[in-house]
């Protein structure tokens, strides 16, 4: 019984952690431009997911093996590849950028986040792994916007462009 909660928890509640730190970097630290790049991200990364999973149907394990799943939300999309381990990632990395210690903590959740929803039963192996990799990859794309920012903006001494 505490086996399947705590997979539940894993694999369905435990994304909910992005939630109240974006409040707290917004509120508190008001680090907008990191809400501006997580906004981002997190939009990049549904539209690249649903365009993959509308693309490439793969049923989920719970219908091939006819097994009980441990997830509140029975998912009836494509199993590749996993947006809950994508998201997670992909919101892990920007924080990365700027916060080394939380980032690296927030991938750790990734990982278990994507662990438990294979112990769940919706979704491969292959799934995590190729959201892990999504993650990343669109993460440091949206990342990379600060550094942009920082160059190019007028009054940060950094850019290229000449005054007249």
């Amino acid at each position: 019984m505490f086996l399947s909660f705590l997979i539940l928890f894993l694999a369905d509640y435990l994304i909910f952690i992005f939630i109240p730190l974006g409040l707290y970097f917004f509120f508190i630290k008001k680090d907008y431009l990191l809400i501006f790049q997580l906004i981002l991200c997190i939009m990049f990364e549904k539209i690249i997911e649903m365009t993959i999973k509308m693309a490439f149907f793969i049923p989920r394990p719970y219908v091939v093996n006819n097994q009980p799943t441990f997830v509140v939300f029975l998912p009836t999309d494509s199993t590749f590849f996993s947006g809950h381990t994508a998201m997670a990632t992909v919101l892990a990395t920007v924080i990365f950028f700027k916060y080394k210690r939380l980032g690296i903590a927030l991938l750790i959740i990734s990982i278990i986040i994507g662990t438990a929803r294979v112990f769940a039963n919706v979704h491969y192996p292959i799934d995590i792994i190729s959201g892990l990799i999504f993650g990343v990859t669109i993460g440091v794309s949206c990342g990379k916007i600060e550094a942009y920012a920082r160059y190019h903006h007028p009054t940060s001494g950094k850019s290229k462009k000449r005054e007249k």
